[in-house]
């Protein structure tokens, strides 16, 4: 059952006096958290890995495309001395 009391609701089993130590509590752990950097260090190390990733992944269709020129080059040299 609730009722109405100095503009809060206040339910028999679970007082406004305890509901403020619950919030109190809740706003200590989220406050807590926010000035948590422990997880700093992987985000970043994880941001650059990505960045790396981006980079090798970008310059692969150079390298591909290099790397398939000088096997065609070296293959038309070795056909020319078989033939």
């Amino acid at each position: 059952m609730a009722f109405e009391t100095s503009g809060r609701t206040e339910i028999e089993d679970y007082p406004v006096q305890e509901e403020d130590e619950v919030m109190k509590r809740l706003r200590g752990c989220v406050a807590r958290l926010h000035n948590d950097e422990a997880g700093q260090g992987l985000v970043e190390y994880l941001l650059i890995l990505a960045l790396v990733a981006f980079a090798a992944t970008a310059g692969m269709r150079s390298l591909a495309e290099g790397l398939n020129s000088a096997f065609t080059k070296v293959s038309s040299i070795i056909g020319q001395y078989i033939s």
